[in-house]
């Protein structure tokens, strides 16, 4: 009897030493086939959501934003591999002296540093629910302090359930454009009307400001500040 327990306890931690990593790898697969479908329907204002795509979906549509960061990491991985190889040779064979004394403090010092990075990695990872609402980061282009010389493509984070947005557009103190676009991105032009006046894009500093709108237009509805951000025209430009 005792016979058959140990064995089955075998095989259920064979099983569980399997199936952890598959779950865990799913959920991973999932995660990231997630995070880069809203991404990418979020550029065009939908709400990935509302679609209807499945678990099965999301994994599929994983492999091709982890190709890159897998191959960076198995051959950053490899190669520290082998840095860490020929250094703890060089140690062992100088043990004892002053100088291994002070490589072997390095590397402590150096694997701190890394875990202190992977922590602070993780940290910022789950608290993106916490600080995604933050102004400037949920602006997306032109960057924050942008150098441009075109009319930019205004592009900021989707609100669910939002009808339509408020942005506003100052030069300087002045403000030199209002806009309700119904998606979350609005191309400026190289000239406009605003308030009875033909406004020309131009060289200087500007800082736009998103408020997502809900219900009807007429009612002024609005939600808290998204965001603000900057860039700066740097030098005039002409219409052609």
């Amino acid at each position: 009897m005792a016979d058959e327990r140990s064995q089955a306890e075998r095989w259920v931690g064979f099983a569980a030493g399997i199936v952890a990593p598959v779950t865990v790898l799913s959920a991973l697969l999932f995660y990231f086939g997630y995070v880069s479908s809203r991404s990418r329907y979020e550029y065009f204002g939908i709400e990935v959501d509302t679609i209807g795509l499945s678990t099965r979906d999301y994994v599929m549509r994983s492999p091709q934003p982890l190709l890159v960061p897998l191959l960076v990491l198995t051959l950053g991985a490899a190669g520290a591999l082998l840095l860490h190889n020929a250094v703890r040779a060089r140690i062992d064979a100088a043990r004892g002296t002053p100088r291994a004394q002070r490589q072997e403090r390095i590397i402590a010092w150096t694997q701190l540093a890394g875990a202190t990075v992977l922590v602070i990695g993780v940290l910022a990872l789950l608290g993106y629910s916490l600080i995604g609402h933050l102004s400037y980061y949920a602006l997306f282009t032109p960057a924050l302090g942008a150098r441009v010389t075109r009319p930019p493509l205004l592009r900021w984070r989707a609100v669910g359930r939002a009808k339509y947005y408020n942005v506003q557009l100052y030069r300087g103190i002045r403000k030199v454009l209002t806009a309700w676009p119904t998606r979350s991105r609005l191309q400026l032009r190289m000239r406009w009307t605003y308030d009875g006046r033909v406004e020309r894009f131009k060289a200087g500093v500007y800082r736009w400001y998103v408020w997502p709108g809900f219900g009807r237009a007429a009612d002024r509805r609005y939600g808290r500040l998204l965001g603000t951000s900057t860039f700066t025209v740097g030098r005039a430009t002409r219409a052609r």
